[in-house]
């Protein structure tokens, strides 16, 4: 089996305009563990969180990844806010 890891540098390989790529295999276990990986300067880099189940929700993740990977004047100033992360 492939690791949460590997499948986000996987995503970054075949979509070189991505920035970001964010794995969550399964979200009821208690951490939830989110797998990112981050290209910058040509290389691709990796990392683990983990976030308790009550404080995790996949549209603030989102939110987050989707605001981080766009041009800064893309960006909303007010964005809004559904759950806590």
């Amino acid at each position: 089996m492939i690791s949460q890891q590997d499948q986000a540098v996987q995503t970054l390989r075949r979509k070189a305009t991505l920035s970001y790529a964010v794995v969550v295999h399964d979200p009821d276990v208690d951490p939830v563990i989110i797998s990112v990986a981050i290209r910058k300067q040509g290389q691709i880099i990796t990392c683990d969180l983990t976030v308790p189940k009550d404080s995790y929700c996949p549209f603030k993740l989102l939110e987050l990844v989707e605001k981080y990977n766009l041009p800064k004047e893309m960006i909303e100033e007010n964005s809004n806010e559904r759950c806590d992360f």
